[in-house]
């Protein structure tokens, strides 16, 4: 049979219990505003408001709760879209924690499961703090994953399908700062692993062409895109303008190294490795050392100056000793010296039709000193078929050469000579007063004009 109660109070002092599929209806005709049921305590300082106990209970399918089952199908909000299917509530200063979910005796499962399939623009978890939260202490904060030693992740955000837009991100942390850091990495053991910070792409499938880091900043930003550090001390970092560092540059390989069409300022000593060049790629580039007051030396092989070249004034042009030498034979320009005094230390030949000048004079072709030697009369016609000169080129000779003489030894007696009838290409004629003395050798300069 059934069993009513009155509208008052009913009290039940002792143990209560229903027998099993027994449904408790309560709320029948409930009107807004009134509590179905409502559970009132004194003051506790121990003990439960409520209290349930399924013991060793095991679910074997469904979705039901085993020890509390709260369900609905209301599309509930209430004011402010603050209306909750269960809430846990209290307007104490507490230091405890408002709702505890206890499970140190398993080892897998889930302690906390949210399932929200058809969720598309809500919240599966909405955490609102105090306008100024200051912290829980070190390794702290408003929501915290700890754990002890470790293999897999503490804290897993992942999705099953690709982002919609390109704007959608798996994790988004933002805030209005000033100051502080949106997120930090913190390490406090001795750190040997890959990468405090990693960021891999080996398990994207297909060929990725996306960016790994993005930082991006407002027009006139000042600050550094990234800054890496030692102890507090800048040793890389990228701003908006420069790329500066304290480290040392080493690259290795064959990769290839290559800079904008800005100014290079290279500070330091500059080494180019064995077998590698220094290469123009052309255009109008300059190689400009006329602020250096160091020197310059290049290797032992060929140099090549394809341009002009002027060298400065009061600078000496010196070679340092050996066989070197200085030619310009296939040149067909002119050489011209300065008004200093030239020093012509060793053999010099004017090839065959070229001509000497001094100052405003007639330019000499030529100038030959042989020799040629008297015959036992007092004119003696020197020449190829006589076979009496040397060093003389017969061949070459012009009437308007002039000829100079001058003997080798004592003459019989003074006597004046003189050269008379030049034949052109063939001979020349020693023409004196008396015979001077048979067989006397004469050194003969000729000039060409």
């Amino acid at each position: 049979g059934t069993f009513d109660t009155s509208t008052g109070a009913v009290t039940l002092r002792g143990n209560t219990a229903t027998a099993s599929g027994v449904t408790f209806t309560a709320g029948s005709g409930i009107i807004n505003a009134v509590n179905a049921v409502t559970v009132g305590t004194g003051l506790l300082t121990t003990g439960s408001a409520i209290k349930v106990d399924v013991g060793a209970s095991v679910g074997t399918g469904g979705q039901q709760g085993l020890g509390l089952d709260i369900s609905g199908t209301g599309a509930f909000a209430g004011l402010g879209n603050l209306g909750s299917l269960a809430k846990i509530s209290s307007t104490g200063a507490f230091a405890g924690t408002l709702a505890q979910l206890t499970a140190n005796s398993t080892q897998t499962g889930t302690v906390l499961g949210i399932s929200a399939a058809s969720l598309t623009s809500g919240k599966a978890i909405d955490v609102q703090l105090a306008a100024a939260y200051a912290g829980g202490g070190a390794n702290q904060g408003a929501v915290n994953v700890r754990g002890g030693a470790f293999t897999g992740n503490l804290l897993s955000v992942s999705a099953g399908a690709d982002a919609q837009t390109i704007s959608a991100s798996l994790a988004n942390f933002a805030a209005p700062l000033t100051q502080g850091h949106i997120l930090n990495v913190a390490v406090t053991g001795t750190y040997a692993g890959t990468g405090a910070l990693y960021v891999d792409l080996t398990g994207a499938t297909g060929t990725p062409s996306g960016n790994a880091v993005v930082v991006n900043a407002v027009t006139g930003y000042t600050g550094r895109f990234i800054d890496l550090q030692i102890v507090g001390a800048s040793k890389f970092g990228v701003d908006a303008t420069n790329i500066s560092t304290t480290l040392n540059f080493a690259q290795t390989t064959g990769a290839t190294f290559s800079t904008g069409t800005g100014a290079i300022s290279l500070n330091g000593a500059v080494t180019i490795a064995s077998a590698k060049n220094l290469t123009s790629a052309g255009g109008a580039a300059n190689f400009d050392f006329s602020a250096s007051s160091g020197t310059f030396a290049t290797g032992t092989g060929a140099v090549s100056i394809n341009g002009s070249t002027t060298l400065a004034s009061a600078k000496s042009f010196t070679s340092a000793g050996g066989a070197a030498n200085f030619d310009f034979s296939a040149a067909s320009g002119t050489f011209s010296t300065g008004t200093g005094a030239v020093t012509i230390n060793g053999n010099t030949t004017i090839v065959n039709g070229k001509t000497l000048t001094v100052g405003t004079g007639t330019a000499i072709k030529a100038i030959e000193l042989g020799t040629c030697t008297n015959a036992a009369a007092a004119a003696t016609t020197c020449s190829v078929a006589n076979a009496n000169s040397t060093g003389i080129t017969f061949a070459n000779l012009l009437v308007t050469d002039s000829l100079t003489l001058s003997a080798q030894g004592a003459q019989n007696a003074a006597r004046g000579c003189t050269v008379d009838t030049i034949t052109a290409g063939t001979s020349f004629r020693i023409f004196c007063s008396a015979n001077p003395t048979t067989g006397l050798v004469w050194n003969v300069l000729i000039v060409r004009r």
